[in-house]
């Protein structure tokens, strides 16, 4: 049995991987090092405090938290980002693991766009780095070559137990325009008008789920603006922020209007139909879906009854590994278990 520390850095980060824990525990205990927005001290940035709900819900397969990270007690260290977070002491304690020979393992920030920078990480923070599926690896495998593994999105794999009940029109956006952003088209006017059409075309209610935010923590302040954006329209919206169970959300929607986050990749899991707003985020694992379209796209609409099911499936086999059969955790698990036993 080995033993395990995961270090969790941000929900949506760490959310992707929690999915491996009931067959991690299998072949190691798990202890859990939180910091940064995990940090169990820290005040929660959204409406519903999703740390100690997900680590509930997990906590047969946890065996402790730590608040001193001392590496020499672990064989390996599982640091659910890729990025350079000094701030964090991340750095540090790979350091620390290389002067006691433990193995650490990055993991995907998400959906990041395709550049060296993206897995810099390599030697500072990880020895190996799992990405989500072939697409992604055939890219950094070039930059980063037999320091690449793939996992696909682990936490996906729950998706399998859903049933697809077609109550609405979802709406996830990035960026609200009420803030800055690095991208140029955030959720505004145009989103609300394209909703509320698509809305009135199917006959659904429209439900925008946006996002918990550390560095725009006033999530109301941004309800606020997204409802101002609807005032002179027929239709209103429900504006969800923080969910205990995001996967109900996902699946109870008939259409999705999203844009290029990573968590658009659970509803074409689902084979419920997908539009993505281009300039809205990383293109990144997104490059070859071919529902993507501009906002200003005057038949958005319509644009619905164009998705073709084989082709998503064909995206979904290229982009997550275990994405079609919902088995990326038994993929993550055994390419962990390889390393290891290097």
């Amino acid at each position: 049995m080995y033993k395990i520390l995961f270090i969790s850095t941000h929900y949506r980060i760490s959310e992707k991987l929690f999915g491996i824990f009931p067959e991690l525990s299998k072949i190691g205990t798990i202890d859990i090092y939180c910091v940064g927005q995990m940090n169990l001290n820290k005040t929660w940035d959204g409406d519903i405090d999703l740390r100690f709900i997900t680590f509930n819900k997990f906590k047969l397969y946890i065996n402790k938290f730590v608040e001193i990270v001392n590496v020499e007690d672990y064989d390996v260290i599982i640091y659910d980002d890729n990025r350079i977070q000094d701030q964090l002491g991340i750095p540090h304690i790979y350091q620390q693991a290389k002067q006691h020979g433990v193995l650490m393992i990055g993991n995907s920030h998400g959906n990041k766009s395709i550049s060296q920078k993206t897995y810099e990480g390599f030697n500072i923070c990880y020895d190996y780095a799992f990405c989500f599926g072939k697409f992604e690896y055939d890219q950094y495998n070039k930059i980063y070559p037999g320091k690449l593994l793939v996992g696909g999105i682990p936490i996906n794999d729950e998706l399998k137990y859903c049933k697809v009940s077609g109550k609405y029109l979802l709406v996830i956006p990035n960026f609200t325009a009420d803030r800055s952003s690095p991208f140029s088209c955030n959720f505004d006017k145009r989103w609300a008008i394209q909703s509320v059409n698509i809305s009135k075309l199917y006959n659904i209610p429209i439900v925008i789920k946006q996002k918990t935010r550390t560095d725009s923590p006033d999530y109301n302040k941004h309800v606020d603006f997204i409802n101002s954006l609807y005032t002179d329209l027929d239709i209103k919206p429900t504006i969800i922020n923080d969910t205990d169970d995001i996967n109900k959300l996902i699946s109870n929607a008939a259409l999705v209007m999203s844009a290029i986050s990573t968590l658009a990749f659970k509803p074409i899991q689902l084979n419920i139909p997908t539009i993505l707003i281009q300039n809205s985020g990383d293109t990144g694992n997104f490059k070859n879906y071919p529902y993507t379209y501009d906002i200003n796209t005057s038949n958005l609409s319509y644009k619905y009854q164009e998705i073709d099911s084989q082709l998503i499936k064909k995206f979904i086999n290229d982009t997550i590994a275990g994405g079609n059969t919902f088995e990326s955790g038994k993929l993550y698990i055994q390419e962990l278990k390889n390393i290891l036993i290097k």
